[in-house]
């Protein structure tokens, strides 16, 4: 085989290879991105890959989830006790808090189709996204 031959042959070999790769993951890439999310996000036992941050939402690279409450003071609530007035209200707020979850009590049922558990919810004061002291 002279080099320009084996040169087209190589040529010809490569690109049915590269445009079978390219029909694979054309008609199979809903099926790859189908499980690679389900993989990572659907917690079916102890052993699924993103078990431990499902318990503990508090560690690991999850995004931090914040929780704000608003509040409204009554302002006249003399008035409102002894002269029959209508109440006034002052809206105050946001209170903003980092939201931490942590699962226990986990039991897994029906072949890992469900799974009962008991949430303990703690929230920690974020100064940073307050304009009030708390």
């Amino acid at each position: 085989c002279t080099p320009k031959c084996c040169g087209g042959i190589y040529l010809i070999v490569t690109g049915v290879i590269c445009l079978s790769l390219c029909l694979v993951l054309y008609f199979e890439k809903d099926n790859f991105i189908t499980w690679s999310v389900n993989s990572a996000v659907i917690v079916d036992s102890p052993d699924s890959p993103g078990y431990d941050a499902w318990v503990d939402g508090c560690s690991g690279d999850l995004p931090y989830v914040y929780t704000s409450f608003w509040f409204y003071n009554l302002t006249n609530y003399h008035d409102v006790l002894y002269d029959q007035a209508l109440p006034n209200f002052e809206k105050v707020g946001p209170y903003t808090y980092l939201e931490c979850q942590v699962k226990f009590d986990i039991e897994f049922f029906d072949d890992n189709n469900k799974v009962r558990f008991s949430t303990n919810y703690t929230y920690f004061w974020e100064q940073s996204k307050n304009t009030r002291s708390e």
